[in-house]
């Protein structure tokens, strides 16, 4: 039994030593070593300095890209393709509701003479004309084809698909529509649209 008392004594001497050690070296200041310090400093003063060339030099990078984008000659055909898709598809799209709304919106693409026209048109539809049956006509762009492009002039040809709605009937109509396009203080304005069957 004496000896089983002297092992626990044993054991709880160690062990309080070691609690002491511990305890002793966790009050204690840590002493950093100057030079790990500094060099851990001059690697991470590196990478920043690396980081920012890096940014800099993807900064020039993108903004060669946009310079490139920017020199680049503007397609005027393309642009106008997508304007006419644009035109017919609202030109076409009418509602007994909206009151000739599609070519209000449209005026800011027409010439003053081709509104003009529009214009009439809509006063001259007076109330007596209308009757109280919905009446409704929805435009998509199939195709878009070049008839004649010159500096001051084009013509496409806008393929549409049209769907009437009239008195709870609907109806799927095939039309084309011609756009004559003239360029007026370098910016190009539809002056014509005529409905091909």
């Amino acid at each position: 039994m004496k000896k089983i008392i002297l092992i626990i004594l044993v054991v709880l001497i160690i062990t309080g030593g070691i609690i002491v050690v511990l305890f002793y070296q966790a009050n204690q200041p840590t002493i950093i070593d100057q030079s790990v310090q500094t060099s851990e400093e001059n690697q991470l003063s590196d990478q920043l300095d690396n980081s920012i060339t890096d940014n800099t030099e993807q900064t020039n990078d993108q903004n060669d890209i946009k310079t490139d984008i920017i020199s680049k000659p503007v397609d005027e055909k393309q642009i106008l393709k997508q304007q006419a898709r644009v035109f017919a598809q609202r030109y076409g799209t009418y509602s007994s509701d909206g009151q000739f709304l599609n070519l209000y919106e449209l005026r800011s693409l027409m010439t003053a003479s081709f509104w003009q026209t529009k214009e009439a048109y809509i006063q001259s539809f007076d109330g007596s004309q209308k009757n109280n049956n919905f009446y409704s006509l929805s435009s998509v762009a199939l195709s878009v084809k070049l008839i004649n492009f010159t500096e001051q002039q084009a013509q496409y040809l806008v393929n549409c698909q049209q769907q009437s709605i009239k008195e709870n009937r609907q109806q799927i109509l095939y039309r084309a529509l011609q756009i004559s396009f003239i360029k007026q203080n370098n910016q190009w304005l539809v002056n014509g649209a005529d409905w091909i069957q």
